[in-house]
């Protein structure tokens, strides 16, 4: 084998083959190795281990039996896996001399090695077929994208939209397969690759986030890939944010108000549950995102402007009634605060242009009915505190 891959490595350079033969010889014979790797798989036996070199095989397999993939046609089989593999690299460094043959060589590797994945027996000779076919099929997708006049950010949303395929099929259609948790993680893996590739341009990072939204949603339908649907949630919102990016959109309320709606979801389901959460835990991030920093904006940037305090006013207003009828501590105590902050935002200025005494008089009068009434608020904020602590 290795004097079969040094002949096939020399023999082009020694007599200067034109590139398709050089590529041809190395791919060939990559592909023979290949075929009988699944050959010898799928001949191995399962034999005793008092036996297996003699070729005796029991009728029930027999106690202590060797694994076939241990046997000799195993052997067989990954020392002719590891020879294809070595030879694919060899003919790989031809194939990337030019377009075409890149396109060809990673098609008929793709193809093949999906063939033998599904001809295989053994779990690790899938698992290596399956792997190789996805990065083809990745391979040869990018290789059409830059074929095509693109750079690395077009290259990055077809490899994004590709492993979206990969991980849908890992995750679906071959989950109880040997090279389904192999498919999974290799779409998870060049997803994140695609994704870092477009990122040199907004607007094709915002497609390939896109791409990547619908497949992890379908990977998530199944009751052990839930962890899929939040996943899915959270590109979704990196995803309009990115188009957003894109267009331009300045105000902090669109980036915002969509990341709320989705914690302020996934809160309501957990409170369904058999958990249940605290209501700070379920809905005080999704109402901080929504609320906080809109008041931050109004406090530090808009002296001038009344849209943005009159809508966070009506807002607040809502969450604060919401939390008061429901007996939630995190949407009363978040909405009051609003109001509060905002309130402070509209009084301090006309009151800095008051004279002194008025405001001094004002405070003294408010300190002396705090000190008549203080222990009996003081008694009621304290019952109603432990009613929302009980409720919360």
């Amino acid at each position: 084998a290795a004097a079969a891959t040094g002949v096939a490595a020399a023999l082009p350079l020694a007599f200067g083959w034109p590139l398709w033969a050089a590529l041809l010889l190395p791919a060939a014979t990559a592909l023979a190795a290949l075929t009988g790797a699944v050959a010898a798989d799928r001949g191995a036996r399962t034999l005793p281990p008092s036996d297996h070199r003699a070729g005796a095989v029991p009728p029930d397999g027999g106690a202590g039996a060797v694994p076939p993939d241990r046997g000799a046609g195993g052997l067989a089989a990954r020392f002719l896996a590891g020879w294809a593999a070595a030879l694919l690299v060899l003919a790989a460094g031809w194939a990337l001399a030019a377009e075409t043959g890149t396109l060809a060589f990673l098609g008929a590797v793709a193809g093949a090695a999906a063939l033998a994945t599904a001809a295989s027996r053994s779990g690790w000779l899938r698992q290596g077929c399956a792997a190789v076919a996805a990065v083809a099929v990745a391979g040869g997708c990018a290789a059409v994208a830059v074929g095509a006049g693109g750079g690395a950010a077009e290259a990055g949303f077809v490899v994004a939209a590709a492993a979206g395929a990969v991980l849908l099929v890992g995750a679906s259609w071959r989950r109880r397969a040997a090279e389904g948790p192999v498919l999974e993680a290799l779409g998870l893996g060049m997803g994140a690759l695609g994704v870092l590739l477009a990122g040199s341009e907004g607007r094709w990072l915002a497609a390939a986030l896109t791409a990547a939204v619908p497949a992890m949603l379908a990977a998530g339908a199944w009751p052990v890939r839930r962890a899929y649907l939040w996943s899915g949630a959270v590109v979704a919102i990196a995803a309009t944010w990115a188009w957003l990016a894109v267009a331009g959109v300045a105000a902090v309320e669109a980036y915002t108000l969509p990341a709320a709606a989705v914690a302020l979801a996934a809160g309501a389901l957990a409170r369904r549950g058999e958990a249940r959460p605290g209501s700070w835990l379920a809905f005080g991030p999704g109402l901080a995102v929504a609320l906080l920093p809109s008041l931050a904006l109004v406090l530090a940037v808009d002296r001038g402007g009344m849209t943005r305090p009159l809508l966070l006013s009506a807002a607040a207003l809502l969450v604060l009634l919401a939390g008061a009828r429901a007996g939630l501590q995190a949407p009363l105590v978040l909405g009051a605060v609003t109001l509060l902050g905002l309130g402070a935002d509209a009084v301090l200025p006309v009151a800095a242009q008051l004279p002194r005494w008025i405001t001094i008089g004002l405070t003294g009068l408010l300190l002396l009915w705090l000190g008549a009434t203080a222990e009996r608020q003081l008694t009621r904020l304290s019952h109603a505190w432990s009613a929302l602590l009980r409720n919360q």
